[in-house]
């Protein structure tokens, strides 16, 4: 995704890089605002990067976070939906209800402003929070 969006043309002011996302190399309180899409599910440890996230987040500075939410899955089906995520490369280790991953958020240093569950292949959430 880095290499194909690097491509496009580009304000001066945007840059991309790879990051562990619990080890952020960027500076504390950097940015007025911090996208992660449909990731926090695949991280081992999503609490830490939110922390981090926290960390490089201007005071009041914006958290864009939609994620895919499995807790409707039962045990079968989500046997085989991390089976076929393995097999394409990303391993699931958080697995929210709606409300559950909205609580998730709040739980670790945000407030949510506006989410919204959107019908997909998945349901997906999508939250909008500032830094409390």
């Amino acid at each position: 995704m880095i290499a194909t969006a690097a491509k496009k043309p580009a304000p001066g002011n945007v840059r991309f890089s790879v990051e562990d996302g619990a080890h952020l190399s960027f500076a504390d309180d950097a940015f007025d605002a911090v996208i992660i899409s449909n990731a926090l599910h695949i991280m081992p440890d999503p609490a830490a990067v939110l922390a981090d996230i926290r960390r490089v987040l201007k005071p009041g500075g914006w958290l864009i976070a939609p994620n895919f939410t499995h807790g409707h899955i039962g045990a079968a089906a989500w046997s085989l939906n991390a089976f076929i995520l393995r097999l394409i490369g990303f391993q699931t280790y958080a697995k929210w209800h709606p409300e559950e991953y909205v609580g998730f958020i709040r739980e670790n240093g945000f407030t949510v402003t506006h989410w919204h569950l959107l019908k997909a292949a998945f349901p997906l959430v999508y939250l909008e929070a500032v830094l409390a």
